[in-house]
């Protein structure tokens, strides 16, 4: 063999194992993803709640809102160009709405080096001099670095309320952030890990993704937790606390929502009556868990979630309120091209949080439009 030939035989063999890196992140990190610590924190249900559990922001002297900017699925994935992209919309975003905070619902960075991309996506959020509550998505922990590394990235960010939250439960990141007036609580924002991948009997083979395996979903512990930070703030508080739920991939309520609508049309076509559909557009399929493990139910018992707000489907932003449950269940709008989307689908959604109010006001920012 000469020596021309094992060069070329040499650089396809190498490009072979690139190209296996590259596009097989998911079972690589199965063979040696670098893992972090699990949260030392420890909770039980027989904890006394206490206000100081919660991180807590102060609404701005003589304001009577507190704006939320909710940005989705980033994605970076150490493209220059659309990662840059979506670092300029971002920017705009901020300028344009002047948030109090940003909540970033999941998938913030994917790919092998997933890592190395939460470290600049943490440096570039901190640059923007706004506090910043990033939750987990499923492809977050996808790469070489896994969920708690990523955690810990994030929580190290300068302006970041990020929490890892109790090790004893599932998830990384159940946390709550308070909206304070003179003090005192007006509001509360639950961060939950909705996690990210499990397998499913296979009877249930009409409803996952593929080979039996599909997305997560809120499990009852965390739900557990859930109705502790709740009940926590009212019988502190001495009053019913309002509050929105943060997450990642949707609740199996959004399937039901949507069961009788035409999937690809900009708007609810052949309604059902299970919901009021107010704004936004519904292109994609609903990528929820297909497990009801009764995370709507337990909000609709206590009576002060307003909201779950979700991130994952990129080509879906509505806002809808299901049945008469008075609860809305919302699509962030994608922002940045990475991954698959729509073009004049690109942006964010301004949530507007009114002292004495108990509903937020949702209006979606398309990037069109800044």
């Amino acid at each position: 063999m000469s020596k021309k030939t094992k060069r070329i035989i040499g650089i396809i063999i190498s490009l072979a194992i690139v190209a296996a890196l590259c596009g097989g992140a998911v079972g690589i990190q199965y063979i040696f993803q670098f893992g972090g610590e699990r949260s030392r924190e420890i909770w039980t249900g027989l904890d006394e709640f206490k206000l100081d559990y919660c991180q807590s922001i102060e609404m701005r002297a003589g304001a009577e809102d507190f704006r939320v900017l909710q940005i989705t699925d980033i994605q970076m994935n150490f493209s220059r160009k659309t990662d840059n992209a979506a670092f300029d919309l971002i920017e705009k975003l901020v300028d344009e709405t002047k948030p109090d905070l940003i909540i970033m619902t999941g998938d913030n960075v994917a790919g092998l080096i997933n890592g190395m991309n939460a470290r600049r996506l943490v440096k570039f959020m901190d640059s923007l001099g706004v506090k910043y509550a990033p939750v987990l998505g499923n492809h977050d922990g996808e790469g070489l670095w896994n969920s708690e590394v990523i955690g810990d990235i994030f929580a190290g960010g300068i302006n970041s309320l990020f929490k890892k939250g109790p090790g004893n439960i599932r998830g990384v990141g159940n946390y709550v952030i308070n909206v304070t007036k003179d003090g005192e609580v007006v509001y509360s924002l639950i961060a939950m890990d909705s996690n990210r991948y499990r397998d499913y009997p296979e009877d249930m083979s009409g409803y996952v993704t593929y080979n039996g395996s599909g997305y997560d979903c809120i499990y009852p512990d965390q739900i557990a937790w859930y109705e502790w930070v709740v009940k926590g703030l009212n019988r502190v508080c001495e009053r019913e606390v309002d509050n929105l739920v943060f997450m990642h991939i949707p609740l199996v309520q959004y399937i039901d929502l949507l069961s009788g609508w035409d999937l690809g049309k900009d708007g609810p076509m052949n309604g059902n009556n299970l919901g009021l559909f107010e704004d936004g557009l519904y292109r994609d399929g609903i990528g929820s868990g297909r497990v009801d493990t009764g995370m709507f139910a337990k909000a609709l018992e206590l009576g002060c979630t307003r909201a779950f707000v979700s991130g994952h489907e990129h080509t879906n932003n509505f806002i809808a309120v299901y049945k008469g449950s008075g609860i809305y269940l919302e699509y962030g709008t994608k922002t940045g091209r990475n991954s698959y989307s729509d073009a004049d689908m690109q942006g964010g959604t301004l949530i507007t949080i009114k002292s004495g109010e108990p509903y937020p006001i949702f209006k979606i920012i398309y990037e069109s439009s800044l």
